[in-house]
Order: structure tokens, then sequence, then C-alpha cells
């Protein structure tokens, strides 16, 4: 659905934004549609809710928790400013317009840095391990992901007609995706080395001023896991280089982190599960998502298909595999 200014004027009332200025579509986000809007209050973020409803219910109980968190980091003055979901003229963060359910925050000023450095990256890497010391203390009742997202999205991608070298690649390699997943689902964390976890942690959603981190944004994907799976995307960016696993540059990752929260022998360890889990979770996204995008879809497949070998070639003689 594409928002229309009259529709945008709806939302300053309903917010009380007060008079409307302007607004502008931007991209960001494979499931939600956002918008820029301006108004004589400042400036703000419309998130528009997937039209797919599977999606979308998902997205409504994701948003519950989104929000007790995001409410519990603010209340203990997290170093990192984060987004703060406004509440409508009837108290309710949820709106409706024309059937399709937003919710708004205040924009944090800053701008995601293309440009990324090696003290860049280890300020990411600190800002993820302050996140995790701080909501390791948040109280909740979420329970562990068990997979059966995962395993329900493998079995629609098994009924997929074979009709090009994508297709099959992935017929190929469904069968060791589901047995690593049935692996990573093996392996037990306790304590504090579970906790919410943002789940998305990449420059993409990191907010810079002067080149520093200065915000942390989309928290959608939230979720109880254990904490060494907010490395993933950094340990997948720095250390999987062509054909090798870089082992130096993710003990660089591990020691940056204990600067700032510490790790336990346990998670040290089995710091595989982190990109592994990744992966296994991109596989079915990248393949559903960009059907209607072959070229795109080949190219996803393909990278993942390739860092999946390289990461088993690595650490594959540790893991205790579930027949």
């Amino acid at each position: 659905m594409e928002l229309t200014k009259t529709e945008a004027k709806t939302i300053c009332k309903e917010y009380n934004l007060g008079e409307f200025k302007s607004l502008k579509h931007f991209s960001g986000g494979s499931i939600n549609e956002n918008y820029d809007l301006k108004t004589s209050k400042g400036n703000f973020v419309i998130k528009m809710l997937s039209i797919n409803k599977e999606t979308r219910i998902w997205l409504e109980k994701q948003l519950e928790l989104e929000v007790k968190v995001l409410d519990f980091i603010i209340k203990n003055k997290f170093e990192y400013k984060v987004i703060e979901p406004l509440r409508n003229r009837k108290g309710r963060i949820l709106s409706e317009i024309n059937n399709q359910k937003l919710w708004l925050y205040r924009k944090i000023e800053g701008s995601v840095d293309k440009e990324i450095t090696k003290e860049k990256t280890n300020e990411e890497i600190r800002c993820i391990a302050k996140y995790h010391r701080l909501i390791s203390k948040f109280k909740h009742k979420e329970k562990k992901n068990d997979g059966s997202w995962f395993f329900k999205k493998y079995e629609e991608m098994k009924k997929v007609p074979i009709n090009n070298s994508t297709d099959r690649l992935m017929i190929e390699n469904l069968p060791e995706f589901e047995k690593i997943l049935k692996a990573m689902l093996k392996i037990k964390f306790r304590g504090k080395e579970m906790v919410i976890i943002h789940r998305d942690f990449h420059f993409g959603n990191l907010l810079l001023d002067k080149g520093k981190i200065k915000g942390i944004i989309d928290f959608d994907n939230v979720e109880y896991a254990p904490k060494i799976s907010d490395l993933a995307m950094i340990i997948r960016d720095n250390c999987i280089n062509k054909e090798k696993f870089d082992m130096g540059k993710l003990k660089e990752i591990i020691k940056e982190y204990e600067k700032s929260n510490k790790l336990t022998k346990r998670e040290r360890k089995r710091i595989y599960y982190s990109p592994l889990m990744f992966l296994c979770d991109k596989f079915w996204f990248n393949y559903l998502y960009y059907k209607n995008d072959l070229k795109k879809q080949k190219t996803k497949i393909e990278e993942i298909v390739k860092k999946k070998n390289i990461i088993l070639k690595e650490f594959g003689g540790k893991i205790k595999w579930q027949e």
C-alpha cells in the first residue's frame, strides 16, 4: 500500500504531531514499508506492517515484545539511542488506515555509514556487547525459538519444482541445512548465555554521527536466543574471505566483545553456532522472498551455500550431528 498525503495528515491528527509538512517513502526493511514524515513538531518514521497476513500477524506479536524491550532500554538510560514508539490519542501504538496497520516513532538523527573501517567495526562489536550486558537484566517469559518456523519453510521449499539451476542448488543443499539446523538446536545454552537478542545487528541498522555510533534501529526481530547469535553478521562480514575462514579475525572479534561483556568458555567454543543459524534462516528467506527476482535469488542462494561450506570446512569436525 502506498501512503497518501491525505492519509499522512490523518496520522498527524491521530498522533498529535502538529501540522503536516512532507512525506517521503524510503527503502529499508524487507517486510515493512517505511515513510519519512515531517511535521511542525519534528521528523518521524511511519512503519507500515506487511500486507501479507501471515507476516502481519507475526509482526503484531513481535511488536509487543519489541515495545517492552525498547521501554526497558530507554528507562535504563542506555548510552546509545533507540527508537521510541509513539502512542495515538487512544493510547495505542498500532493504528489502522484503510485496513493497513502502522506505527510511528520520532526519527533519530544520524546516518547509515557505508564506509566501514576496522575502528567502526570494533565499536559495533562493543555496542552489541553493551546491549547484551544491559538486556541480560530484562525480565520476561519468552521461550527459545524451537526452529519450527524454519522447518515449516523448508517443507514448503521441498515442494518446489526444479525449473532452473537455483532450484536445483536449493534442493541439493536443503538436506544439509536441515541437518545443520537440527544440530544447532541440540546445543544447550544457559543463564546469561541466553538474552533477548536484537537479531539484526549490522551497519544498516546503526546510525552514526561523525563516525561514531549514535543510535540503534530496527528491533523488529528481537527474540530470546543465545547472545552469540547477534555476532552472526560480524562474523560473516569479517571472517569469511573467498574460500577460507579467518580464525584470526574471529579471535579479534571475541577479544573486542569481551572488553565490554564476557563470554563463557562454552560460548567461545560454540561460536560457530552464530553464523550457521544465521545461514539456516537466510537460506529459506532469500529463496522464497526473491522468487520473483530470479537473478537476485540465484546470487543470494549461491552466496549462502558457499559460506555454509566454508564454515563447515573449518568447524564441521567440532559439531555433533543429529541424524
